[in-house]
């Protein structure tokens, strides 16, 4: 079998940390072309991996390279990348969000069947064992009465310091990423719709980086949310946002930010009649640090705690393997344009609810 071309845009953090070591050693991929806006990257990075081709614009690297699929791990403009390579026959593997509104994720998904090529949105958390060691867990959970989704952030480039020496680039030219992010603020802009204040803007956009992680293990656990019954988005200082979401006989609280420490604090927790369930995540950049499942359940007089590490297998890894399955075995990827399209209209509707 022949392994999958591909060319990956954007040589940042996780392409470095997670997504190009995977690719260069995992026997179903082949890196023919990397591409990014510094000129240091591209060629320290081309070296170090032996890849052939490398690029500076990613229209170029589309039309001319030979490839079957494209990676994305650019900061922006993932719709438009993803729209290029589809238009092309090319499949699609690309960092969340998807992109910036429904109106583009829409567009994605649709292009992908009309071409019959698979779009898949990396959402890792996904395809991490101890998240899919609690879904097996909460099978059995009777009467729910809470759901609980929290997340705060470490500061990403302070641990990426403790661990790691990457390339780190000092000639990505100011001008196009000012442009890129002008853009990708308008289609915020445009998402939303009217005129909304900064901080309602502000905290779209740290949903679609930081909360759609949330949103996607939510919808991966228990189906999607009836409605979101309250929002609300600081207006002074980081948007830091919580949030109800109504699941009929239940309750999800859930809340998002960002602090300036280097401990993660990512937790999914469900209480029910006969149990206490809880998922932490650790830090997303350090590799193969497990997930920890914490059990609680009534044993007659007893109280039973049991915690469990599913496996250390890279959440990072997992998903490029569904990918390439999806891609040789024609199947639909779990976490598709599609699925990627839900995430990002919950994530509209709680910054549409703060407006209220």
């Amino acid at each position: 079998m022949q392994p999958i071309r591909v060319g990956v845009v954007g040589l940042g953090q996780v392409a470095q940390i997670m997504h190009i070591p995977y690719l260069h050693t995992m026997p179903g991929f082949r890196i023919v072309a990397v591409c990014d806006l510094s000129a240091s990257l591209v060629e320290g990075l081309g070296s170090l991996y032996h890849v052939p081709g490398r690029y500076l614009d990613y229209r170029e690297m589309i039309a001319s390279s030979e490839m079957d699929a494209v990676v994305i791990c650019s900061t922006f403009k993932h719709a438009d990348i993803a729209l290029a390579a589809i238009e092309r026959g090319l499949h699609v593997f690309v960092e969340k969000p998807l992109c910036e509104s429904p109106a583009l994720a829409r567009e994605i998904a649709t292009a992908a069947d009309r071409a019959g090529v698979k779009v898949m949105v990396a959402v890792m958390k996904r395809y991490d064992p101890g998240f899919w060691r609690w879904q097996q867990e909460i099978r059995d959970l009777q009467e729910i009465r809470l759901v609980r989704a929290h997340d705060f952030c470490h500061n990403n480039n302070r641990v990426i310091a403790d661990a790691y020496e990457l390339l780190v680039p000092d000639d990505i030219p100011a001008e196009a990423t000012a442009a890129a992010r002008a853009v990708a603020t308008e289609r915020y802009r445009q998402a939303l719709g009217g005129d909304p204040e900064p901080h309602i803007i502000s905290g779209y956009a740290l949903g679609l980086g930081l909360g759609v992680h949330d949103i996607t293990i939510l919808r991966g656990s228990f189906g999607e949310p009836k409605e979101v019954l309250f929002a609300d988005i600081a207006r002074e200082g980081f948007p830091t946002t919580v949030a109800v979401l109504d699941y009929g006989a239940w309750r999800c609280t859930w809340e998002i930010g960002v602090t300036d420490t280097k401990q993660m604090d990512q937790e999914l927790a469900a209480w029910s009649r006969d149990a206490m369930v809880s998922l932490r995540f650790a830090s997303p950049y350090i590799r193969n640090v497990p997930t920890e499942l914490t059990t609680i359940r009534s044993a007659g007089e007893e109280t039973v705690i049991t915690s469990t590490v599913a496996s250390y297998r890279e959440s990072f890894q997992n998903e490029l393997a569904h990918f390439q399955e999806c891609v040789v075995a024609d199947r639909r990827p779990l976490t598709d344009a599609w699925d990627g399209l839900k995430d990002i209209e919950w994530l509209l509707e709680i910054a549409q609810k703060a407006r209220t």
